[in-house]
This record gives structure tokens, C-alpha cells and sequence, in this order.
């Protein structure tokens, strides 16, 4: 389990057909071969890692529902740890299972934020709420406003310089995952 809050930006150092390397720092300094690792969202199983890399697969369903698998040489990608029993929980419960991508509408700064317009994905739209949490990326966000079929975030300058986000632009996938206590009851519900 994770929360959202990115600890830092990797570069893609390599990208196979089922492996991706990255290079990282602060997250893979207490991790082992088979650990957890939320990569742009995904949680994922390294592979190998050293002082300042680390590799996981990459298998066709995750291809499939994020943008893992159009990531190039060079990319930024968020990371974070799996969350520990003595951790703060800052953000929000994230899994790290993708439910399919978005594409960015529109990149707006305003005062001292930057505002992201994204287009809804009609299968998740029930699950995106105004003033509620969604994971973009593998960031914790709060959905600003929602259309017929767009939703928007806002970004603040923390967030925008320690995140993938600021290599963001028009047209740009991003992962999505909603909240898995509104899937879960709509589950029961369907019972």
C-alpha cells in the first residue's frame, strides 16, 4: 500500500519489452530484491537494484491500463515506497493498481498553482468526485471540478517541482487510479 505522496523523481534508464530500469536514490535504500515500488503510479516488484538504480518487470496488463509501457529513454518517473507501520499517512490509500489512463486537455498556471484539465474515462467517471482524492501518476490529488466528461485538478508548487508533472503536457497520458473504498462498496452494493 502507498499514499500518494511521491518521494521522488527517477529517470528511465532503460525499457525492455518486460523490464524497466530507472534511477533513483531515497527509494530503493531499505528495499530487497522482490520489494514493492510505486512507479508513476503502479506498483510494481523490483527485480534488481543497486545504490542508485533499480529495475522491475513489466507485464501486458500493466502496459495495457497505464503508460508505463510508452515511457522512453530519459522519462521522468514519480516514486515511492510502500508505506511502513510507523509512517505518517499523508496522503490517501493507493494500491497501485491501474485503472486506465487519461489524457491532459489543458495546463493552466494561475497565481501560484497550476491547474490540469484531464479527460474523463467514461468507465471510472462515477468514481471521480468533486473534493475527493484520485491518483494521477501516483500522486495524491483532489479532483477540483468535474464536467460532462472532464475533471480538473490543481497542483501546487511543491507538488509541480517534485513530481513528473513539470515535463507534463498537452495530449500526455496519465495513470489513473480512483478510490478503492467506492469500488468496494459499490461491490456490496451489487450483492
Amino acid at each position: 500500500m502507498f499514499t500518494g505522496i511521491v518521494e521522488e523523481i527517477g529517470k528511465v534508464l532503460n525499457i525492455t519489452n518486460d523490464t524497466l530500469s530507472f534511477s533513483t536514490s531515497k527509494t530503493v535504500e531499505d528495499a530487497l530484491i522482490g520489494s514493492s515500488i510505486c512507479v508513476n503510479g503502479v506498483c510494481l516488484t523490483l527485480i534488481s537494484l543497486n545504490k542508485s538504480s533499480g529495475t522491475v518487470n513489466i507485464g501486458p496488463e500493466t502496459k495495457k491500463l497505464s503508460n508505463i509501457g510508452q515511457l522512453k529513454l530519459n522519462d521522468l518517473v514519480n516514486l515511492e515506497r510502500p508505506l511502513s507501520p510507523q509512517d505518517r499517512f499523508g496522503g490517501h490509500i493507493v494500491q497501485g493498481h491501474i485503472e486506465g489512463t487519461c489524457s491532459i486537455l489543458n495546463i493552466t498556471k494561475n497565481d501560484i498553482s497550476y491547474e490540469i484539465d484531464l479527460k474523463l474515462l467514461e468507465n471510472l467517471n462515477r468514481y471521480i468526485v468533486k473534493k475527493c482524492f484520485v491518483t494521477l501518476d501516483g500522486i495524491s490529488l483532489t479532483v477540483n471540478e468535474i464536467t460532462n466528461d472532464t475533471f480538473s485538478v490543481s497542483i501546487i508548487p511543491h507538488t509541480w517541482e517534485n513530481t513528473n508533472l513539470q515535463n507534463r503536457k498537452i495530449g500526455d497520458r496519465i495513470n489513473v487510479e480512483t478510490d478503492i473504498i467506492a469500488r468496494y462498496i459499490e461491490r456490496f452494493l451489487e450483492k
